[in-house]
């Protein structure tokens, strides 16, 4: 069964700072995990959105995209310039792109075919890629938790999935979808966005190549933070408030991305952070609760399994953001093991 798409084509409207912080909102809703729900803002604001949705649910896409990967044509984007800050759909053949600059149906199967030569989906023509399959995802997740830490944290990730898809094969003969929902949600929270890969992304060089894709001339950076050591509350809301810091903060990055591997150790300054403790005990309890869950595997309680192991999606966001969402997680979460629970004592009495 093909799985369900809403795309967003958000036109010509809202800048790079409505663009952020719309989805910063949308981040934190609880959306449907049976639907991809991809966003397809302003060419300007991909930079920034691609940032914001880096370990989310939502995926990014362009409005549009050229057939060829270079070449003398003004105000277009090219498929490699799009992966390279990760944007993984594009729209092609759009009513207005036909109607307004005479887009055709072969121009329109040109980007589509292009789009799919750099591995990205085109929205509207046709469907050019084959659902990923676990292993690849896991080598995708793999190599970002390389970047995002080192190779022994990307080990530990892929060592637990490999488990979760021997003992389901071993003890729920015919069912799938266990190990999947692993795959996805113990990555995300190994990859919490913290300090240092907010630094990472920064300084990564995809995104300085898509600012000189997009910009020419001289122009200023800004970057709307709220460190948890400085950041002043709302007086109404209690609520840090992001503070503008100029592009001398660039060096200061570089210096964080460089310092990542004292990531929950003694030696992180920002290890000691509420958020941070949360982030790193969610990890710890995930891996003993799927532990858990193998012990008691079966074909008849496989789908509450796959529930429990699905529980951090609903987990979303930032600080205050993400400790309300977890509130609820924990609540779902609970129900969940009451059940798992009892449709495990029948076969533990017989």
């Amino acid at each position: 069964m093909r799985r369900p798409l809403i795309a967003g084509n958000w036109k010509m409207h809202k800048t790079v700072a409505e663009t952020s912080a719309y989805l910063e909102g949308l981040i934190a809703e609880n959306l449907p995990s049976t639907v991809d729900v991809v966003c397809c803002p302003t060419a300007v604001s991909l930079p920034a959105a691609a940032m914001l949705v880096t370990g989310s649910r939502i995926g990014l896409g362009a409005q549009n995209v050229h057939w060829e990967a270079s070449g003398a044509f003004t105000a277009e984007l090219a498929a490699p310039m799009l992966t390279e800050i990760g944007v993984h759909w594009v729209i092609v053949g759009h009513s207005e792109r036909r109607t307004l600059f005479g887009e055709t149906d072969e121009t329109a199967l040109d980007r589509a075919r292009a789009a799919q030569a750099a591995g990205v989906h085109a929205a509207g023509v046709v469907e050019v890629k084959s659902p990923e399959t676990l292993e690849q995802l896991v080598a995708r997740r793999r190599a970002d938790l390389v970047d995002y830490q080192n190779a022994a944290y990307a080990e530990r990730y892929a060592s637990l999935v490999r488990r979760v898809q021997g003992v389901e094969r071993e003890r729920a003969k015919g069912c799938s979808g266990l190990a999947d929902a692993v795959a996805r949600y113990y990555y995300k929270l190994l990859a919490y966005k913290d300090e240092y890969e907010v630094a990472r992304l920064y300084t990564d060089s995809r995104f300085a190549k898509a600012l000189e894709n997009q910009f020419t001339g001289d122009y200023r950076l800004e970057f709307h933070l709220a460190p948890a050591w400085i950041a002043r509350r709302d007086r109404d809301s209690d609520r840090p408030r992001k503070r503008r810091f100029g592009q001398w903060m660039l060096p200061v990055f570089k210096l964080l991305a460089r310092l990542r591997g004292l990531r929950g150790t003694p030696f992180d300054p920002f290890g000691y952070a509420e958020d941070r403790r949360l982030e790193r005990q969610l990890v710890r309890s995930y891996e003993g609760r799927i532990e858990e869950l193998l012990g008691k595997l079966s074909a008849e309680n496989h789908g509450l399994a796959v529930e429990i192991a699905s529980i951090p999606e609903g987990i979303r966001g930032y600080g205050y953001v993400k400790r309300a969402h977890l509130e609820a997680a924990r609540s779902k979460e609970a129900e969940l093991l009451h059940a798992l629970s009892t449709a495990h004592a029948p076969s533990e009495a017989a």
